[in-house]
This record gives C-alpha cells, sequence and structure tokens, in this order.
C-alpha cells in the first residue's frame, strides 16, 4: 500500500509541471492517495482501539467527551479557513509573500484567540454541557467523561492551527504533505497502545490523542517555516484583506 502510494503520488509531481488542467489533475490525485492512506490508517487505528478497550464505559466516555472539541473545532476553524484561503492567495500573487504572511499572522492571532475563548467557555461550562449530552451516563461513567474531556480541550486549539497551516500549504500547493500529516495520529496513537499493553487505560488514550494532535502540527510547522511562511502570530494594522476575511467569516 505505502509504495502504490508512493508511485502514485511521485507521478502527480511529474503532471504538476505540465499545463493548468494536468496541474489540477495533479493535485487532485496526491490529495485522494494521501486522504485514502490516511483514512486506512484511520480505520486501523479504530479496529486496534476497539480489539484493546472491547464494549465498554471507557470508550462510550471517550467518544462522548471527543464530541464538543471536534465540533467546535470543525465551525471555528473550517470556517475561518474558508474565508481565509482565498484572501491569502490574492494577496500573495498581488502583493507577494511577505504581505500574504502579514494577513497569515493576523488571522493565526484572530483563530488563536476565538479558539482560545471558545475553550474557556467550553470549560466552565463543562457540567451543564456533557450533562446534556450524556444524560443516561451513571455518575461514576459520567466523571470519566468529564475526567477526559478536559484532557482533550487542547485540541480545539491545536487542532484550529492544523487546520489553517494546512491550508496554507495547500494555497502554496504542497498537497502531498498537507493529505499525509493527519496519518501522525494514528499511528502515535497505535504505537502508545502497543507500546504500553496492557497498562494504556483510557486516559493514556486520550493523551496520545493530544500528542498525535502536537506532532502533526510541528511537521505542519516545520514545512512551512522552511518555506518562509510561518510567520510570528501578531496583529498588523492595516495588513491587506484582514477586513474581507473577516467579512467573509461571519456568515460563514
Amino acid at each position: 500500500m505505502l509504495t502504490l502510494v508512493a508511485k502514485a503520488i511521485s507521478h502527480c509531481r511529474r503532471l504538476g509541471s505540465g499545463t493548468v488542467n494536468e496541474r489540477i489533475a495533479s493535485a487532485t490525485l496526491i490529495i485522494m492517495a494521501g486522504t485514502v492512506l490516511v483514512k486506512v490508517a484511520a480505520a486501523i487505528k479504530d479496529i486496534v482501539i476497539a480489539g484493546h478497550f472491547g464494549l465498554g464505559d471507557d470508550l462510550d466516555a471517550l467518544l462522548i467527551a471527543l464530541v464538543l472539541p471536534s465540533f467546535v473545532t470543525g465551525v471555528i476553524a473550517y470556517s475561518l479557513n474558508g474565508a481565509f484561503v482565498p484572501a491569502y492567495v490574492r494577496v500573495r500573487e498581488r502583493d507577494g509573500l511577505p504581505e500574504a504572511n502579514r494577513l497569515f499572522a493576523n488571522i493565526m492571532v484572530l483563530s488563536f484567540v476565538l479558539l482560545s475563548v471558545c475553550t474557556l467557555l467550553m470549560a466552565v461550562a463543562a457540567g451543564p454541557l456533557l450533562k446534556l449530552l450524556a444524560w443516561e451516563f451513571s455518575q461514576e461513567k459520567l466523571e470519566l467523561v468529564e475526567s477526559l474531556y478536559f484532557r482533550l480541550l487542547p485540541t480545539i486549539i491545536v487542532g484550529g492551527q492544523i487546520t489553517l497551516w494546512g491550508a496554507v500549504l495547500n494555497a502554496d500547493e504542497k498537497f502531498a504533505l498537507a493529505a499525509l500529516a493527519p496519518i501522525l495520529s494514528p499511528l502515535i496513537i497505535m504505537a502508545a497502545l502497543f507500546a504500553f499493553v496492557p497498562g494504556l487505560g483510557i486516559g493514556g488514550l486520550a493523551w496520545a490523542i493530544v500528542i498525535g494532535f502536537i506532532a502533526e502540527l510541528a511537521v505542519l510547522g516545520v514545512a512551512l517555516a522552511r518555506r518562509g511562511m510561518l510567520p510570528v502570530p501578531r496583529w498588523w494594522r492595516g495588513a491587506t484583506e484582514t477586513g474581507a476575511v473577516l467579512q467573509q467569516y461571519v456568515p460563514r
């Protein structure tokens, strides 16, 4: 499987130096190949987790604890990307990379602030939110959900930056890395399960999920930094198209 995917990506890169249509086809095939590999790894990871924990309270609690962080990341981060990427591409083509980096720095600040506020609000409202989601759970099981939930809350901030940094790599036509980076999370989870069997409990699995997110962000960050595309997050007054991104983001 890995050999086939590597050959497919290599062939797609050769296409990527051709006409516009060939470049579009190349990008599509690279993303498809990377996505297939990531989904296969995720499916194997789910099988390994099921085999390790079986059907029971621990896995139920973890899945419920993941629901809200995943939902918030999707709503806040993916909507922001939809408003940001077209503006980023326009600025880079028209004004150059330094100005595009200023816009990127502003959006990183905005994303971090929004996701941090949401994380804080979700932490404060943890009790009512989790009781609403897990109203049939016993008190003991609900306490387990809450414990896992607080461990997983950092994935909101980290996951939001992952989607933003991956979008910038895609805008720079580095599709293979952006498509394959998510494979780190299932690989780290499976490595943790195999390394600590049978000692890794459900709490350890939650930490492995967080570590997987951090590893993915680190890989994307290194790739962006090497290309001079990872500015220090700060707010640049008057950065081109920042206002346009905010106007598009609210309705999205």
